[in-house]
């Protein structure tokens, strides 16, 4: 079972929800940024029109097919495969359900008056897998197809001449994505087609041998909730693992040295526990402890805290450079941020 939603969304492919800290006096946390950016590269994406009425011809051409001119109000059933999460490579499958609605201020014969420009109502389904396969959750779009973006959409490495377009909203998700919300766009890359537009005709065990389009979406999201830093009362629990006493400025961390951090809401473990049960505790010999995503550390301006585990809450990590946090007069602070790598 996944145990927490936000970090889910960060954990398995590296949206970069960072939470930070300072070691001072007063102890007092950074805010955890509300919203974090999911960026989904779908390639072999074909749409299959409902071109004809004959259900004993579906699926059945094993040939490449064009489907007929689009006209307002037809149905469309399209497929696609997820390559990349956020510029990692990952894995699983766009399902969309589609209807046309053409709008415009300035329509065409068999196009509808509106004040705004769109194309279709559309049903995204993201069933997301890690590289290997493993499985990470879903998100379900309900979203305005062509036209503009939603107002005040941010993030996304979207390059300059290919504006986002589409107005998505997230209507939340399972798994890592229990409970998300946010909005969303679409883009077709300069150098890259659209979904191929097929037959439904067509035997869709040939869509990735026939190929299709390719299209990078852009998705706001807000997790249900967020990584937190255990707080106590003399500020971050942040410990020196051989001893687990706090890192502070009487006694702070040095180069080289292991340093403990508790935490809540760091998404699932592998393996996984389950909802509302207790994290394993001391496994066998030869096992090993269920362990939090892994994570790419930096600390101390810049300096790198690299990963080592995580154990039911508590996460250790290995200051990599010269200097400890906490070894000047002034603040220092640590920064993480769950960056997983594999």
């Amino acid at each position: 079972m996944f145990r927490n939603c936000a970090a889910n969304v960060t954990c398995r492919f590296g949206l970069i929800i960072t939470a930070g800290f300072a070691l001072s006096s007063n102890g007092a946390f950074a805010q955890v940024p509300f919203s974090t950016t999911l960026e989904l590269d779908v390639e072999n994406i074909v749409s299959y029109a409902s071109d004809l009425f004959d259900a004993s011809k579906f699926a059945t051409d094993p040939n490449l097919t064009t489907a007929a001119p689009v006209k307002n109000f037809r149905f469309v059933m399209a497929v696609g495969d997820i390559v990349a999460v956020n510029g990692k490579t990952a894995k699983g499958s766009l399902i969309a359900r589609q209807q046309a609605i053409a709008l415009s201020p300035t329509p065409s014969p068999g196009q509808g008056v509106a004040d705004v420009v769109r194309t279709a109502v559309t049903e995204f389904l993201f069933d997301i897998q890690q590289a290997d396969g493993t499985a990470v959750g879903n998100i379900h779009t309900l979203t305005l197809s062509g036209g503009a973006a939603p107002a005040g959409l941010s993030g996304g490495a979207v390059p300059l001449g290919a504006p986002l377009e589409g107005n998505h909203v997230v209507a939340g998700g399972t798994g890592a994505f229990l409970g998300v919300r946010g909005q969303g766009a679409s883009v077709v890359l300069p150098g890259n087609t659209g979904p191929r537009s097929a037959s439904m005709t067509e035997d869709p065990v040939g869509r990735r041998a026939h190929g299709g389009g390719k299209v990078h979406f852009v998705y706001q999201l807000i997790p249900m909730t967020r990584p937190q830093i255990v707080a106590t009362l003399n500020g971050p629990a942040v410990t020196h693992s051989n001893d687990f006493s706090p890192v502070t400025k009487v006694k702070p961390a040095k180069s080289g040295e292991i340093l403990s951090l508790f935490a809540t809401g760091l998404g699932p473990t592998r393996p996984s526990s389950g909802h509302r049960q207790a994290f394993p505790g001391k496994p066998a010999v030869g096992s090993k402890f269920a362990s939090a995503s892994d994570s790419e550390w930096r600390t101390c301006g810049g300096r790198r805290c690299r990963w080592l585990s995580g154990r039911g809450g508590r996460i250790s990590g290995k200051l990599s450079d010269s200097g400890g946090c906490g070894a000047r007069d002034s603040d220092d602070s640590i920064e993480f941020s769950l960056d997983p790598r594999g």
